[in-house]
């Protein structure tokens, strides 16, 4: 195994002493994706963060180790000081670090790991800084709320004895400090004299300083009371909420008398979030026993950071992906939980701070609910190969690509890799007199196989029809506008299919299916695909990829205007039906055929 490289970084006034590992001869290619280590209270870098910086380096990932400000290695005074904020500072500060080794580390691919106070530390780091793309955490604690119950077990409540006990200790300190006094750090805990009537969570915390599985010379447990007053009005997980839409992963042991933080967490974060239980296992066992996180670990950052894209059984590569969402033990290998995510995006304002809340939004004549987007009740599909069994992102780019037309669109995934094409008009055969009725496109995968064909144009009357490749009967989806009364008309949708997904030896009638397609937004256009109460898709102009926006009603109108689209799409949806109607959709909205009919539509 490869020594790791010596590494110093600022940090505010401090230097920061860290170890920089690089990744494992041989190992997958992870494109520049880093992993930053930070370790728990009392810890240096040498103990359970340099065993995850193995376990990650050894897959393909860059780790970086460090010890906290006042610790270790590096500078700062009084010694062991533990300040929550410069704890943050420090993981902020590891990130601009590996941000500057150009040729290594992607700045973009760039998670980190907390282990116990650091899983808090981290939260709050992740919380205000969008650099960190993943978060982990092992053993999650938050040292507010230790100080303030007086102990990290779950029964304990705020205690006005604990908190004003620890301000008094730090009182004194300071006033001893100020005037001269030199008073030597108090321990903790004494790992080698642990008494017999101890509580279990300081019988294991000895169990590992205490012995060759966590002994350090650098790490003596010894916390200066000046720490005290630091952490007393510090949380960690107040604004949890604010990681999202980067994922959480928090680890914990069955037996941790800890689990109640990153249970707590979890439920306070949105989604994407996971909350990943190891059987068996105490608060320290996962310090040093990787068998049920590190896999984990590896799996959960090589998706979001550096895995290549999984290819599914048509050869093409699969859309990004969110971690499953909910509770799951190591125990079970099974299925987990659909995933469910509030996706937000900038102009998306009425966005929940919780996924279980509803958007509400309105206009002048009428109020529209807006749902979180939600798995279906039973697989939608029109072909079963394309259900997604992953949150999805989808780029519709419209007119892109040599040979495709007017009229043609890729799509895309996040990393720029076609998943569907379209092309522009083609002629079915039909006689001169009736082409202009019967001119359709071709809808494709990536390796060309033809899905479906599309209508050129859409109209009232008839809506539009998707049909099989070379047939002129085959419908297999059906679309138009729903005649309402009001602002809501012409800007809801129907569409009819029958279900593919489990439908063998059932009755046509019981297939069918009727989702509905409505409008939100008078800024930017957005459109929800709900499937009974739940919004299974969601179509909008994308704020990443259009080089500009047209922010008024009546810019959209010209015909010039034909903006890149996203599409978000929940497990157990079909994502060659959802682009099918996110492509009639953007001909319907922005198409230059029909600027007559765009006049008299509302999106508001």
């Amino acid at each position: 195994m490869t020594a790791p490289t010596k590494v110093q970084f600022p940090s505010f006034q401090l230097t920061i002493a860290g170890e920089l590992h690089a990744p494992a001869p041989g190992a997958p290619a992870r494109k520049g994706s880093a992993v930053i280590i930070s370790h728990p209270m009392t810890g240096v870098k040498e103990q359970t963060s340099t065993v995850y910086a193995r376990a990650v380096s050894q897959a393909g990932f860059y780790a970086l180790t460090f010890d906290a400000g006042y610790q270790g290695e590096s500078s700062g005074e009084p010694r062991g000081l533990e300040d929550p904020h410069q704890r943050v500072e420090d993981i902020k500060s590891a990130v601009s670090y590996l941000s500057t080794l150009s040729g290594q580390v992607d700045p973009t691919r760039i998670g980190v790991l907390g282990i116990c106070a650091s899983g808090g530390y981290t939260s709050y780091a992740a919380q205000s800084d969008a650099r960190i793309k993943a978060l982990a955490t092992i053993s999650a604690a938050c040292v507010g709320r230790m100080t303030r119950t007086g102990g990290v077990q779950e029964h304990k409540r705020e205690d006005a004895a604990a908190i004003a006990g620890a301000l008094e200790y730090a009182a004194q300190w300071r006033t001893s400090a100020a005037k001269g006094a030199r008073a030597d750090a108090p321990q903790m805990f004494d790992a080698m004299n642990v008494p017999a009537d101890a509580d279990e969570f300081l019988k294991d915390a000895a169990e590992y300083y205490g012995t060759e599985r966590g002994r350090h010379p650098r790490s003596t447990q010894k916390v200066p009371l000046a720490s005290y007053d630091l952490m007393v009005a510090y949380d960690s997980f107040n604004f949890q909420h604010l990681i999202a839409p980067r994922p959480l992963l928090m680890i914990a042991g069955s037996r941790a008398q800890t689990l109640h933080y990153s249970r707590t967490a979890v439920q306070a974060a949105e989604e994407p979030k996971e909350l990943f239980i190891v059987e068996g296992k105490n608060h320290f066992d996962l310090y040093d026993d990787v068998t049920g996180s590190g896999p984990k670990l590896v799996e959960f950052f090589g998706r979001y950071l550096g895995s290549p894209k999984p290819s599914s059984k048509n050869g093409r590569s699969s859309a990004s992906a969110m971690t499953p969402r909910g509770e799951s033990h190591h125990r079970s290998h099974g299925a987990v939980q659909a995933l469910i995510d509030n996706t937000s995006h900038p102009y998306n304002a009425f966005r929940s701070t919780r996924s279980e809340r509803t958007l509400e939004m309105s206009s002048m004549n009428n109020r529209r609910i807006r749902r979180p987007l939600k798995a279906p009740e039973r697989p939608l599909a029109v072909r079963n190969e394309y259900i997604t069994d992953r949150k999805t992102l989808l780029i519709v780019k419209p007119r892109s690509g040599q040979g495709l037309g007017a009229g043609g669109y890729k799509i895309q995934d996040e990393s720029g890799i076609n998943q569907f094409i379209v092309t522009g008009p083609r002629d079915d055969g039909a006689s001169s007199h009736s082409r202009r009725n019967t001119t359709y496109r071709e809808f494709h995968d990536v390796t060309g196989l033809p899905l479906f064909t599309l209508p050129c144009k859409v109209g009232f009357q008839n809506g539009w029809e998707v049909k099989l490749p070379g047939t002129r009967s085959t419908t297999v989806v059906k679309g138009g506008p729903r005649w309402a009364v009001g602002a809501a008309a012409f800007r809801d949708w129907t569409v009819t299919f029958q279900n593919a997904a489990g439908a063998s030896g059932k009755m046509q009638a019981e297939t069918s299916v009727t989702l509905h397609v409505e409008s939100h937004g008078n800024i930017l256009t957005c459109y929800d695909i709900v499937d009974g109460d739940r919004k299974v898709a969601e179509v909008r102009e994308s704020i990443a990829h259009n080089r500009k926006l047209a922010l008024m009603p009546e810019s959209r109108y010209k015909s010039s205007y034909h903006p890149v689209l996203d599409i978000v799409v929940v497990p157990g949806v079909d994502l060659s039906l959802v682009t099918s109607i996110a492509v009639l959709l953007s001909d319907w909205v922005f198409g230059s055929r029909h600027g007559q009919l765009r006049a008299a539509m509302s999106f508001v």
